[in-house]
């Protein structure tokens, strides 16, 4: 060993280095670049820096407030990590399951990089057979998910039929939502006695009313309507109610009209 004093580095030249605990906090650096392998039982709390040529083990925590450095090989802790700065991966992987199990992690993918049917400039998450993105608030819930398969998954994704059934107008049926946006789907069926046109329109909870109209030739005649493809954003949770009326069409139990809505968790 060498100057111990704290205005120079601390020279370990041996093949292996074993200790049950080592704190230089009052020194500059700790070198261990002619050893093999340093292996601490206990804690190691450097704060300037550590550099190990080939692999560093250290059972407990490893506490590195400047730098850690290690040139080849594998650091290996079994305890905590706490790191105080910035983690840099330089474009390498995080392996979720252990360096032995390369199908499940998070990378940096980048143009020229192999990724199947795809192609990505940016981070990317990736499992085995599937993967989900959820909080833990109140117990674990799962926003999205996704399988091997390329589906996609979600509570907050979902299609619900409200109305389907014969008149006449007005008419209600309720659903329930996550909240998000939602998009309507809206057809129904109508007579005027005379040649005008005549109009249905379809409301969320009283509110956000869509018009469809059309145009009759011969009265007296029930109608088509066009297929109406509506979007309604910021609808919180909760039971919304959905109704179908008319101002100056005629309905009857002869008339069919429909409303599904499907839900996006956005």
């Amino acid at each position: 060993m060498a100057d111990t004093s704290g205005s120079s580095p601390w020279i370990v030249d041996v093949l292996a280095l074993n200790l049950n605990d080592l704190d230089i906090s009052q020194l500059p650096a700790l070198s261990c670049s002619a050893a093999r392998t340093a292996t601490l039982q206990g804690n190691l709390n450097v704060t300037a820096a550590a550099t190990v040529g080939t692999t560093l083990t250290v059972t407990q925590l490893l506490t590195a407030k400047a730098g850690l450095s290690v040139t080849s090989g594998t650091l290996t802790v079994s305890g905590d990590v706490s790191i105080g700065g910035g983690l840099a991966l330089n474009g390498h992987n995080i392996f979720l399951n252990g360096l032995g199990d390369r199908s499940h992690g998070i990378g940096l993918y980048q143009a020229g990089d192999l990724i199947p049917a795809m192609k990505v400039d940016g981070p990317v998450v990736y499992g085995n057979t599937g993967g989900a993105l959820g909080t833990t608030s109140n117990g674990l819930k799962i926003a999205l998910s996704w399988t091997n398969d390329g589906k996609l998954n979600s509570p907050m994704w979902k299609v619900t039929r409200v109305i389907a059934q014969a008149g006449p107008l007005p008419l209600t049926g309720q659903f329930t939502s996550g909240g998000g946006t939602l998009v309507v789907f809206f057809s129904g069926t109508a007579r005027i006695d005379k040649v005008a046109s005549m109009t249905l329109t379809l409301s969320i909870d009283g509110k956000n009313t869509r018009n469809v109209t059309r145009w009759v030739n011969e009265g007296g005649s029930h109608k088509t309507f066009p297929s109406l493809f509506e979007v309604f954003s910021g609808y919180g949770a909760g039971t919304h109610t959905i109704n179908i009326e008319t101002k100056d069409a005629l309905t009857d139990s002869n008339d069919y009209f429909y409303a599904t809505v499907m839900e996006f968790p956005f």
